[in-house]
């Protein structure tokens, strides 16, 4: 059969010539990474990669057997849905299942994790969604698909942003070219668009077979083939908090007695939320005998919310008050994730008498953070981000319950929180030392990017008419008033659109405040 035929293969049952092969991804990597660029798409790998590094081996491998997932798996197609409440431990089972099915279908499965603790709010839409599936779909090493080729090239070369249509139906091209794919989204609940989603992955359903993760119930609407509610997996939750106390309470020579009785009160007061037990493993590892032990279990707090009141509590009585305050406006409402030296450099930042004094940075906040901030409410990643722990931290933090019991140590108000931020990034700008000519600027800065990139943004979430909001206002006047001065040159030069200044400040010594 076929005795005349030449160049071509067969794919996923389909014929496709040498020449479709060859010209599927022909660019090279730097094509790539203009194309990468270009698309600005939100990187979901991180959230990954926090929640698979979180998880204690052996937790939330039960749901590989669960008789649903793997009808899902067997019929390659429709909708898994799986509800739990906050803090229930949805975002571990995503990374268990993107890890299986990596293994199995690499590169056939892809994944999107929406996350409300992004304030630039990119991963709670669904053009997020679609931009992300992209990057991941249709651009590899050694080239980027054509049907994302053509669509750059229809928005001039990059110069212009694709419309979400346009994206959804370069994604439907891509999808229909690796078909069958396996796509895992996680927190459907923190996706402030859901029936968008929906409805732009409705045209690939013959194509996708979508696992999701939700604190809410699948809509009626959607082609649902199977469902998981956690609240009905209460063996496989209380094995998964002993594997859990086992790894965190490993070496204090517990009797086996002793760890049953902790396992038993944790999982029967937990309600299914493996957030809340997280949360209490700290207590715990404080006591020094059996009986501090069922001393501190009696006197737990009950919920989340209570958990997180008791951590304010703390804060509000240490020395640390006005820093904490400082550094939960920061890493509530800022536009990006937040670096341990960044961090160091807001805290030298002098609001009252409107200063930065590098001699002010702390020489001890690489593990010292969690002395200004609870760990219940922080976390330090390996690469060394701060952030809110759980989403649910964030939501505490903004909720009226929040803001009533944060009275006198931090306001949540957000226009308030953008104000206070506005004015930290103005007064870095205004404060570098410009009697070193030439400097390292991320290295001797590290605040300085996002100070100039994003303190107009911060202005414009507040209410500049509000007499509170003055300090914000004459500080940016101050900036820009003078054309001349140094500050707003080097900001223009940090920020500088019109120049790649952004590449030319992150390579080593440069004379930044020359010219």
């Amino acid at each position: 059969m076929f005795t005349n035929a030449s160049d071509f293969t067969v794919k996923n049952s389909q014929f496709q010539s040498a020449e479709v092969i060859n010209n599927c991804y022909s660019w090279n990597t730097n094509d790539v990474s203009v194309i990468r660029n270009w698309l600005k798409a939100p990187d979901s790998s991180t959230n990954f990669v926090a929640a698979y590094d979180k998880k204690t081996d052996g937790t939330g491998d039960w749901i590989l057997s669960h008789s649903e997932y793997v009808k899902w798996c067997q019929g390659k197609h429709g909708i898994l849905w799986i509800q739990g409440k906050a803090g229930s431990g949805k975002t571990i089972l995503s990374a268990t299942i993107i890890k299986s099915l990596q293994a199995e279908l690499s590169p056939g499965c892809y994944y999107y994790y929406f996350d409300n603790c992004d304030n630039s709010k990119t991963k709670t839409t669904a053009r997020g969604l679609l931009q992300s599936l992209l990057l991941q779909m249709a651009t590899r090493s050694e080239g980027v698909h054509p049907t994302l080729h053509a669509l750059y090239m229809k928005c001039n070369q990059g110069v212009m942003e694709p419309t979400t249509e346009d994206l959804c139906s370069t994604l439907a091209a891509v999808v229909k070219d690796l078909s069958p794919v396996v796509l895992v989204l996680d927190a459907m609940d923190e996706c402030i668009e859901e029936n968008n989603v929906f409805k732009h992955l409705a045209h690939l359903k013959d194509s996708l077979c979508i696992a999701v993760t939700s604190r809410y119930f699948a809509g009626s609407s959607y082609d649902v083939c199977g469902k998981i509610h956690l609240g009905d997996a209460q063996d496989a939750f209380q094995k998964d908090v002993a594997k859990y106390l086992q790894d965190q309470l490993k070496g204090r020579k517990l009797k086996q007695e002793l760890f049953t009785e902790i396992v038993d009160y944790l999982t029967g007061e937990a309600q299914g939320q493996f957030r809340w037990v997280e949360c209490q493993v700290t207590v715990l590892q404080r006591c020094k005998t059996p009986k501090a032990i069922r001393e501190a279990l009696r006197k737990l707090p009950k919920t989340l919310e209570e958990t997180y009141t008791v951590a304010i509590k703390r804060i509000s009585e240490s020395e640390h008050v006005d820093d904490a305050g400082q550094l939960l406006r920061w890493l509530t409402y800022a536009f990006e994730p937040l670096s341990i030296v960044q961090v160091t450099e807001i805290l030298a930042v002098d609001l009252r008498e409107q200063i930065f004094d590098p001699e002010a940075r702390s020489l001890e906040l690489d593990t010292g953070v969690y002395d200004i901030l609870d760990s219940t409410l922080i976390v330090v990643n390996e690469e060394s981000i701060v952030q809110l722990a759980h989403s649910s931290v964030k939501e505490f933090l903004v909720a009226s319950q929040g803001q009533q019991q944060l009275v006198g140590l931090i306001a949540t108000n957000e226009q308030l929180a953008h104000s206070v931020i506005c004015q930290t990034c103005l007064i870095y700008l205004l404060g570098f030392d410009f009697k070193e000519q030439t400097y390292a600027l991320k290295k001797d800065y590290p605040l300085s990017f996002y100070a100039a990139m994003h303190w107009p943004s911060h202005m414009r979430g507040m209410d500049t008419e509000a007499l509170n909001h003055q300090p914000a206002h004459n500080l940016a006047v101050k900036l820009v008033k003078d054309k001349s001065k140094l500050p707003y040159i080097n900001w223009i030069r940090i920020h500088g659109p019109e120049k790649n200044w952004w590449a030319v400040c992150s390579s080593g010594k440069n004379d930044i405040a020359k010219d």
